[in-house]
């Protein structure tokens, strides 16, 4: 009988434990527009990641589920990995499909509780998504609105919250400036 090393069992709650957080945070944010904030669910995911890669060595029985599964983690970073070394329009469209699962957030400006993010749209992106959370509890924020916009100076952003409305005041890299009031579960695209 072989005996289970201690470390191998606790790595393995670690990796099923972040798998659940990560699934309930992305079933919070599509259902209720509550989701853990971007540093911390960066941290979650990398910590799934490396864990299960580390599990892969140690379950590595070929054909198995078990294999198969931590195989299935160990392959993406073997994948971005080669395709930044590849350059060129290939390796940025195999870079941009597996590194958007877990690329965080960008937080552009934050005033109070109020945070403006930028979210990762690939490395081939023309618009970029901005969405305008409040922060609850210090580890989860709440979608309040998303828009479109080809890119903002983070330095001129100026946020004003109401009841349910924020008014977003900014100015563009084309040197316009823009007024938005956004009301809750708002989606704005393109004007």
């Amino acid at each position: 009988m072989k005996k289970d090393i201690p470390w191998r069992s606790y790595l393995l709650k670690t990796h099923f434990i972040s798998l659940g957080i990560v699934f309930l945070n992305a079933l919070s944010g599509y259902l209720l527009s509550i989701r853990i904030i971007t540093e911390l669910e960066f941290l979650v995911k990398c910590t799934l990641i490396g864990s299960a890669i580390i599990l892969f060595f140690v379950y590595k029985k070929a054909f198995r589920f078990s294999g198969l599964y931590f195989f299935s983690y160990f392959t993406p970073p073997f994948i971005v990995i080669t395709s930044w070394l590849m350059d060129g329009l290939l390796g940025a469209i195999l870079l941009s499909i597996f590194l958007f699962p877990i690329y965080p957030d960008t937080l552009v400006h934050q005033n109070n509780n109020i945070r403006v993010l930028e979210t990762w749209h690939g490395v081939m992106g023309s618009q970029t998504i901005y969405k305008v959370t409040e922060q609850k509890l210090f580890i989860f924020d709440r979608t309040y609105a998303e828009f479109i916009e080809g890119y903002i100076d983070p330095e001129s952003i100026e946020l004003q919250r109401s009841n349910d409305d924020v008014t977003l005041s900014y100015s563009t890299y084309a040197y316009s400036t823009v007024n938005r009031t956004l009301k809750r579960g708002q989606r704005i695209s393109e004007d």
